[in-house]
């Protein structure tokens, strides 16, 4: 997973700086902000792949304590840097995406304190990357279209009306947050175990379970959505 992560960071790292640089010339910023801005991202996303590959190995081998605290370290960091920064009035883009950095770099270095050192030290065989690069890239265009919409819906917003689109957009997407913790709640506590699963039947019941759990959350969240007898 690692190996494959690397290979797609590294062939999209030139189209992120492209567009940085293209977005910060249309904003007015300076040579040495956009290469900063540009260095920030980069080195964001690569920490993320670290860190996200170390809290993966723990929940993979039932460590799901450490992983949960690894991740919260990074988000308190990140919301305590974020009020410095409107404490000082320092709040421009560069400030903005260091906050993001720092928590990267200790979701990834708490993570990988607590990652088991055998797991780290093994070694990668080709036709295991190989297999998981054929899984994975049929559903690249709908992971890149999941990333890009949201921004896509903004900017059409934007040409074609006004702020107050634009305010209406951005309202209704808190909306998503409802759905978003569904999302969270499946990629962080649910697919892990299922994946840890050793036997077809385990994995039947757990599955049926987490969807049971599921539907019930999202009809209590959603109470007018529910079956209406």
């Amino acid at each position: 997973m690692f190996t494959v992560r690397r290979w797609l960071f590294a062939a999209l790292a030139p189209v992120v700086v492209v567009v940085v640089v293209r977005w910060g010339v249309g904003a007015g910023l300076t040579l040495l902000d956009l290469g900063a801005l540009s260095a920030l991202i980069l080195v964001i996303v690569w920490w993320q792949i670290n860190g996200t590959t170390s809290l993966y190995d723990l929940r993979l081998h039932g460590r799901y304590d450490e992983s949960y605290r690894a991740e919260l370290a990074g988000a308190l960091v990140r919301v305590a840097l974020a009020g410095v920064i409107l404490y000082v009035s320092w709040r421009n883009a560069t400030a903005a995406v260091a906050t993001a950095l720092a928590a990267a770099l200790v979701t990834a270095w708490t993570a990988d304190r607590s990652r088991p050192t055998a797991v780290a030290g093994e070694p990668v065989s080709a036709d295991a990357v190989r297999a998981v690069g054929r899984y994975l890239l049929p559903r690249l265009p709908n992971a890149v279209y999941f990333v890009l919409q949201r921004q896509f819906v903004v900017w059409f917003a934007a040409i074609f009306g006004d702020a107050v689109s634009v305010a209406n957009v951005g309202a209704l997407g808190r909306l998503g947050l409802v759905v978003g913790a569904f999302g969270a709640l499946t990629s962080v506590v649910f697919v892990p175990r299922l994946a840890a699963t050793t036997t077809d039947r385990q994995f039947t019941r757990r599955f049926l379970q987490f969807g049971l759990i599921t539907h019930t959350e999202r009809a209590h969240a959603h109470p007018m959505t529910g079956p209406t007898g």
